[in-house]
């Protein structure tokens, strides 16, 4: 990944964003980042525990594995329509389709963004 040292920052999946190896070094030793993705851990929670509870909104209850599902058919839905790595913008219900929708994101790594005003527009690659 190329850096631009005079400016402390890194190109990441095309985006140039802030860097500090030594803060970056620092949480990935303390274990608050980990190489790990939101997907990745959702596809293991699916394989290992595959009926635990992770989503409750009212009477619906959403394990690992549904999540897992849902979030998979969403994400190759969205890779249909736009290429990894783009912006995709949704209305941020209190539901439990948030949390589907998110996880769709992750899975079809892209940047989920979810967004209470939705004056995220002129950014978005992907809207639902």
């Amino acid at each position: 990944m190329p850096i631009d040292h005079e400016n402390s920052r890194k190109l990441i999946a095309g985006r140039w964003v802030r860097w500090n190896d030594e803060r970056a070094a620092r949480a990935y030793a303390s274990g608050l980042w980990t190489p790990d993705t939101l997907a990745d851990y959702l596809r293991k929670a699916a394989q290992q525990t595959p009926q635990r509870v992770l989503l409750i909104d009212g009477d619906c209850r959403i394990d690992c594995q549904t999540l897992f599902a849902q979030a998979s058919a969403l994400a190759q839905a969205m890779l249909a329509r736009a290429p990894a790595g783009s912006v995709v913008s949704f209305m941020l219900p209190n539901w439990h389709e948030a949390g589907r929708h998110l996880s769709g994101c992750h899975t079809g790594r892209n940047g989920g963004e979810p967004d209470s005003s939705f004056d995220a527009r002129p950014r978005v690659c992907f809207s639902f």
